[in-house]
């Protein structure tokens, strides 16, 4: 029971980055596109080549505080918070996957 648990978490956890990498390549487009400023102030975030801490915490400082909605831009409201919502999911059951693993690991479920 436990495995399948785990199995089908992590099976929702690709699909979920799937989706996640979808919106943050658009997003990503958007600001590079149309604020330049901002874009730059989170230090040029990409999903691989330049993805620091510094920068991946810049970008989710700029989402969680709603930085985007200066710019009275619907698309860009739109997109930042399908991102910032799929975000706050992914972390929730990459903890989930954790914690499963560990309690299986030590037998206590």
């Amino acid at each position: 029971m436990m495995y399948s648990t785990i199995v089908i978490g992590s099976f929702f956890l690709i699909a979920l980055i799937g989706v996640y990498f979808y919106y943050f390549q658009k997003l990503k487009s958007l600001l590079k596109l149309k604020y330049k400023e901002d874009y730059q102030a989170i230090g040029s975030p990409t999903l691989v080549m330049n993805s620091t801490i510094s920068n991946n915490l810049s970008f989710q400082k700029y989402l969680s505080s709603k930085q985007y909605e200066k710019h009275n831009d619907e698309q860009l409201n739109k997109i930042c918070k399908r991102v910032y919502s799929i975000l706050k999911v992914t972390h929730i059951l990459v903890g989930i996957v954790i914690l499963l693993f560990v309690l299986d690991a030590l037998q206590i479920l």
